[in-house]
């Protein structure tokens, strides 16, 4: 089902009380479920799911932060790599992409752009020197 916060949303643990970054034994107090009353319809129905769920709590046992690394997998450390394939939209590769761009080199027109912009750039500094020497 995944992370409560995510199946309910934002607005969800507002409707149910409960803190937006609260830990399980906050709101399972003597394995008992402490939620406020809704009356939406889908938060019942996660609720349900929730509380037919086993949950087994383990006392005096420290929190400790996760990372989601994949589908269902959550680990120790951060990555960025992971994240990012997690979020993006993945399309099938096409036959022509290397034509456009190659991973060991830039594109030569790209390369040549930007020597003509450096030296453009150069240049006009030369100039305006000149003028102001010119006029002063």
């Amino acid at each position: 089902m995944g992370h409560l916060i995510e199946v309910i949303g934002e607005r969800g643990t507002h409707k149910l009380g409960i803190a937006r970054r609260a830990v399980i034994a906050e709101v399972l107090v003597d394995q008992q479920w402490r939620f406020r009353q809704t009356r939406d319809r889908s938060i019942e129905r996660v609720l349900t799911r929730v509380k037919e769920f086993p949950v087994a709590l383990v006392q005096n046992a420290e929190d400790i932060v996760t990372w989601k690394s994949g589908k269902e997998e959550f680990k120790r450390f951060f990555s960025a790599f992971n994240t990012w394939n997690m979020i993006r939209t993945r399309y099938d590769t096409v036959p022509w992409s290397k034509l456009i761009w190659r991973h060991s080199q830039r594109s030569r027109p790209a390369t040549q752009l930007g020597k003509i912009i450096e030296k453009t750039i150069r240049q006009e500094g030369l100039m305006q020197r000149w003028f102001l020497a010119y006029i002063g």
